[in-house]
């Protein structure tokens, strides 16, 4: 059965109309929060490696819950269930924030884990981490693209924006980038990582 609701969740008719505007501000947020902890130039609160180690698992288990509620949306928007498709998106979004969190807290106060398996691992292990990197650089601009417009524009005015489109990019990009993640951690788990105190 389907669920429409009407209006926006959020009542901002200026980010409606500047919703690219936004979404640039909340790409340039993400990507200077990422640069400026690999850069070692923010204050991180400093943990020891088995903290770093505990959070990295913490990460993963993150990116596992995101990636179950972005599923879940999918699956709710192809269904016609709009409600349950926001809620789930939001979830996932709220998820993959607090992994940012914790995943700069790792990386910026403690340290990173690099593969130190067999070479022939490694020639799975390096290509899938180049793009999971990139997948998940690529995502952010189109999630907050359709995070925003989703939020600010009201439900029945949706299908004339970007966001359909956008949306079904945004969504095969994170999962992709999301699964690629789990897997390479996976993959340090069980063929050997080197502790590297501070970021690469």
């Amino acid at each position: 059965m389907a669920d429409r609701p009407s209006g926006a969740t959020i009542d901002w008719p200026w980010a409606r109309e500047h919703a690219l505007a936004v979404t640039g501000l909340l790409t340039l947020i993400a990507y200077l929060l990422v640069g400026l902890t690999f850069a070692g130039v923010l204050p991180w609160p400093s943990i020891g490696r088995e903290t770093s180690e505990l959070l990295a698992r913490v990460v993963t288990v993150l990116n596992g819950i995101s990636l179950t509620f972005l599923l879940a949306g999918v699956y709710y928007i192809h269904n016609d269930r709009v409600a349950r498709h926001r809620t789930a998106m939001l979830a996932s979004v709220a998820t993959i924030a607090l992994f940012l969190v914790v995943y700069l807290q790792k990386v910026g106060g403690g340290g990173t884990m690099t593969f130190d398996g067999p070479a022939m691992v490694g020639l799975v292990y390096f290509p899938m981490l180049a793009i999971h990197l990139l997948l998940s650089a690529l995502a952010v601009p189109l999630v907050s693209y359709a995070l925003v417009v989703g939020l600010v524009t009201p439900i029945d005015r949706l299908p004339e924006t970007a966001h359909p489109r956008i949306g079904r990019w945004a969504a095969g990009t994170w999962t992709l980038s999301l699964v690629l993640g789990i897997v390479t951690h996976l993959l340090l788990t069980f063929y050997g990582w080197e502790y590297v105190v501070g970021p690469y």
